[in-house]
């Protein structure tokens, strides 16, 4: 009995089928030859038995021969469908990785595109701040030339390390480092007060002379003097033509008393001095 599934023969039922086909044919061929051998004489049985051998050997080479292609064919169509299914899976593949190239790429170069943009503001930031640190550079040489002697002495390295660094077309460590650490001495020197005995040259009636004074500097643009005698006595100050020294005898006891307050000889006290105002 046949089998039928979904519609299709069954491949075994195929196999027997075929095979009671070729007993049956072979039946058929058999009983020609004995019916052939008992109604004709020998010599004509014999042909007759030939012909039927030869017409079955034609049979079966050509049913091995049909086999064979469809055989062959089948394998050929199976192994083309599996090359198929594996050339398919390469596609499938490959594309996919396309995508995921192209979508790296497409993230790289916004990555690339953010990142310059990045170095853009960080060179255009470098800029603003190295035309900073120049002008910064030019004020504090402007500045020394104002300072009175003392200070000059003071901070002579950090000027020398300012004016080496101040040629240097780059934005180097060494021009950023000169230029602030001179400004915070300065700064610093700014807020202080400074007691210092040393010779400088004065007016002594109306004639420059050298003399050792006592001078109380209050910031880096006011410094009042006094000599130890009491004698006389004036105010410096910074102008556009340097350091100046100015008699003011007037200011005698004031400017002792301040140096002995600020030498903790006596409690403070308050004190009036003048203040001359900063020239240039």
């Amino acid at each position: 009995m046949i089998k039928v599934n979904d519609g299709l023969k069954d491949t075994n039922c195929d196999k027997h089928t075929s095979g009671i086909r070729w007993f049956i044919l072979s039946l058929v061929l058999l009983s020609s030859v004995v019916l052939s051998n008992d109604d004709s004489s020998a010599g004509e049985g014999q042909i007759t038995l030939s012909f039927a051998k030869n017409e079955l050997d034609k049979w079966v080479e050509a049913k091995t021969l049909i086999s064979s292609e469809k055989r062959s064919w089948s394998e050929e169509k199976a192994f083309s469908e599996q090359l198929l299914g594996v050339l398919s899976e390469e596609k499938a593949g490959l594309t996919e990785s396309l995508h995921a190239i192209q979508s790296a790429l497409s993230g790289g170069d916004k990555e690339r595109m953010a990142l310059l943009a990045d170095i853009e503001k960080l060179q255009a930031t470098q800029a603003e701040f190295g035309n900073e640190i120049d002008r910064i550079t030019k004020q504090l040489l402007l500045i020394r030339e104002q300072l009175p002697q003392v200070f000059k002495e003071d901070l002579a390295q950090d000027y020398e390390q300012l004016a080496m660094h101040s040629g240097e077309a780059s934005l180097t460590q060494g021009k950023i480092e000169s230029a602030v650490m001179l400004a915070i001495k300065l700064q610093n020197i700014d807020n202080s007060f400074l007691s210092r005995t040393q010779v400088i040259e004065v007016d002594v009636s109306g004639e420059r002379m050298e003399r050792e004074v006592e001078i109380l500097y209050v910031g880096l643009w006011r410094a009042y003097y006094v000599d130890p005698y009491e004698r006389f006595s004036g105010v410096g100050f910074a102008s556009g033509q340097g350091w100046v020294w100015q008699e003011d005898n007037a200011i005698v006891g004031d400017v002792k008393l301040a140096l002995k307050i600020f030498a903790g000889e006596v409690p403070p006290a308050l004190i009036r001095l003048p203040v001359v105002a900063r020239e240039g």
